[in-house]
């Protein structure tokens, strides 16, 4: 289906406003993301992660995901033995949102899962952005008895080209250009084989 005038004048009009936004980096009111609700679990001789991205999305942002452009959060998860500064496992994903200007819906997806779905509203294409659900990282055969182990998990988001903008706009702005980063509480072995 081909795009229609209107929604085509509706995309240049949102990237013009947010080009212009983004020429004031310093205006930006951005937000201080985090991680909430990190919880580790084990079955089957695996460790698990679940987590949610918090307060991570403002109105400014919330118009750049209707700007009809693919909007990726990436996520790094890293698992470190104690004292030792070289992760001894570590795994890159993102989830991504991108807003049809033609069927006024929100796609997600996300590259972990190979998952493709639509949101009708964005609430519930945020709530699909911002979390991670029992996403494996360890098994017990990765790591050693009697070390204590801790798992770093960090997000950022990349840069995206507008159309209308000759600059790439650094999304990161939209988070005070910080990145959040969580650290868990020191695990051993036996956490995964109980």
């Amino acid at each position: 289906m081909e795009p229609s005038l209107f929604s085509l004048l509706v995309k240049r009009i949102t990237s013009t406003i947010i080009a212009i936004g983004s020429l004031f980096y310093s205006t930006i009111n951005g937000v201080n993301a985090e991680f909430d609700n990190v919880n580790l679990s084990a079955s089957g001789g695996h460790l698990f992660i679940s987590a949610r991205l918090t307060s991570c999305f403002s109105e400014e942002l919330d118009r750049i995901f209707q700007s009809g452009q693919e909007i990726k959060i990436h996520y790094l998860i890293q698992v470190f033995e104690s004292g030792v500064k070289t992760p001894i496992y570590e795994t890159a994903f993102y989830n991504s949102i991108t807003y049809s200007l033609v069927d006024q819906i929100y796609g997600v997806y996300s590259s972990e899962k190979s998952l493709r779905m639509e949101a009708v509203n964005i609430q519930r294409a945020k709530e699909f952005l911002s979390n991670i659900e029992n996403k494996v990282v360890l098994s017990e055969d990765q790591i050693r008895d009697g070390k204590k182990y801790f798992i770093k998990l960090s997000s950022f988001m990349g840069e995206i080209q507008l159309p209308g903008m000759e600059e790439k706009l650094n999304l990161m702005f939209y988070w005070n250009s910080l990145r959040p980063t969580h650290k868990t509480d020191l695990f051993d072995k036996d956490m995964i084989i109980q």
